[in-house]
């Protein structure tokens, strides 16, 4: 049987008397392994260190802990035993860049077999361990597909080698999926205030509460008025309503309603009347409410796009 396509799903059957290989189990186990990380990047989106993989600085090499991290397509690095990873060889004419220690996953084909060990190295039982594959990676050429970052590096050179204090190692989490809630405020009981300013009333404002959402940072807020159609159908009353936001926060924001006092020749004092209602907020719990959409940027693009922000400062 051929090694299993990474996106592919399959199953393995057996029959009543068939003589099993151990080729048979091995083909189970990598089908049993593909259908995990399925699992893994399908229901958790997982990826980032979920435990452990400390990076420590040496004089010449990196020493990394023993840990488990999960690649974008949801795979286990599972590293056993700290590892020793030689820094990036560069000249002494070179520029200052900025390098990535990543760690990715290495194919069972990829370990060294049984018949390359020596006599005195095979009785060590860590040729066995369950380990990943650590290499360097520019940070402009560094791809989620590349494997998961651990630390971050600024070389140049031969003596100009220091750790870059901004870098944020990525905890196992949703990859970079955005966090989006709607809501709506209480279909005719809205608590409407007053919108005054400089002792004028310009329309009507309501605060809206999100705390329940689970955020994290403050996200982008939409938020439109509705209006709750009158049995029997009337003609709407509010001909030229604004709105916007303001104070915008984790916990919530407030929306605003202006209604300006537009009159056209030849109004009734009926229209006039039925707008001015409309601008009581005691009239506006009956009429509207507003229903609002809120999105939070994924945390893997807000760390890639805080650091981008940062590095924009410093060229500045």
């Amino acid at each position: 049987m051929s090694k299993p396509d990474p996106v592919a799903l399959e199953r393995f059957r057996y029959q009543q008397g068939q003589r099993l290989r151990s080729a048979d189990r091995r083909d189970q186990v990598a089908i049993e392994g593909q259908l995990r990380w399925w699992h893994n990047r399908a229901m958790h989106n997982a990826f980032g260190v979920a435990e452990g993989m400390a990076v420590n600085r040496q004089i010449d090499h990196v020493v990394v802990e023993p840990g488990i991290a999960y690649d974008n397509r949801g795979r286990e690095l599972t590293l056993q035993k700290p590892r020793t990873v030689a820094l990036p060889i560069l000249s002494e004419t070179d520029d200052l860049t900025t390098w990535l220690l990543v760690a990715r996953y290495k194919e069972t084909s990829e370990f060294t077999k049984r018949s390359e060990f020596s006599g005195g190295c095979f009785c060590h039982g860590s040729f066995f361990l369950e380990s990943p594959e650590f290499l360097w990676k520019l940070k402009g050429e560094w791809m989620p597909q590349d494997g998961v970052p651990l630390a971050s590096f600024d070389f140049g050179g031969v003596t100009k080698r220091r750790r870059n204090p901004r870098f944020v190692k990525p905890v196992e989490h949703g990859q970079a999926r955005h966090r989006v809630v709607t809501g709506e405020t209480l279909i005719g009981n809205t608590d409407w205030e007053p919108w005054i300013e400089a002792e004028r009333e310009l329309g009507f404002q309501v605060k809206i509460d999100t705390r329940q959402s689970g955020f994290t940072q403050t996200p982008c807020y939409f938020a439109w008025l509705q209006r709750i159609t009158p049995s029997p159908p009337a003609r709407l009353s509010v001909v030229v309503p604004f709105s916007h936001i303001l104070n915008e926060s984790l916990g919530g924001f407030t929306f605003r309603v202006w209604l300006p006092s537009l009159f056209m020749p030849g109004n009734t004092n009926d229209t006039v009347r039925r707008m001015n209602q409309d601008r009581n907020p005691l009239e506006a719990k009956l009429r509207f409410y507003v229903a609002w959409l809120a999105i939070e940027e994924g945390l893997g693009l807000a760390l890639r796009h805080h650091e981008e922000d940062e590095d924009k400062g410093e060229s500045l």
